[in-house]
């Protein structure tokens, strides 16, 4: 009988055999699917409160900016091309409809604010703790789960037959679906991601440098 070679999973210190004929052992590979990288975690609802709270008073610091209403607006019109994609008769890819519907399902349970909040909050995050994603594709796949996960609709639930407490479980779609999700979600919200973190980023800056000259003042005391 003719042995298989095994081959290790290609992270490094990960010490198991590789899954099949892929790179990645089965845990990794499981990250890579939903995650967007072997090594990125999800990030959760806690982590994103903070960012969140920026995101809200940014809102409040420019009320009157014609920005926000721009922004839900682009939701409206990012749904409006996805039920064209989702209904159209024209041959095309089955991921991308299937992306199309993913969407509007959203859009039909969840407040265009809402999302346009967990984006931008998403981006400052992204700015303020780079090394909490692994690469852009695990951004992007952090970005469409936690912009579906405000959505019931993308939640299933269990009961632990150990514990016997329902369980909420994220409903994952297939790595081509998430992808073509970011790249609409980038296409009509990163612009103003990147801005908003770029603001987040300079007042940060700012702060710290006025609390440098008040060390600095207060050295110089007598």
């Amino acid at each position: 009988m003719t042995r298989l070679n095994t081959r290790l999973c290609t992270v490094p210190g990960c010490t198991a055999n590789a899954h099949g004929h892929g790179r990645f052992c089965n845990g990794h590979n499981t990250s890579y699917r939903r995650h967007g990288a072997p090594m990125q975690k999800g990030i959760s609802a806690v982590e994103l409160r903070p960012y969140l709270e920026l995101v809200d008073q940014r809102i409040a610091k420019n009320q009157e900016s014609p920005l926000w209403a721009a922004l839900d607006g682009r939701w409206q019109d990012l749904t409006v091309a996805a039920r064209g994609i989702a209904e159209t008769g024209k041959a095309q890819a089955r991921w991308q409809r299937e992306a199309a519907l993913a969407l509007v399902k959203l859009t039909d349970s969840t407040a265009p604010r809402d999302i346009v909040r967990t984006v931008l909050a998403l981006y400052i995050m992204q700015d303020s703790e780079g090394r909490r994603f692994v690469d852009d594709r695990a951004f992007q796949f952090q970005l469409v789960r936690r912009v579906r996960l405000l959505s019931e609709v993308n939640v299933g639930r269990y009961q632990s037959s150990a514990t016997g407490k329902t369980k909420r479980v994220y409903r994952d779609l297939a790595p081509r679906i998430v992808l073509c999700l970011a790249k609409w979600l980038v296409e009509f919200f990163g612009t103003a991601g990147v801005w908003i973190a770029k603001l987040e980023r300079d007042q940060n800056e700012t702060q710290q440098r006025e609390r440098e000259d008040v060390k600095t003042a207060l050295r110089g005391l007598r």
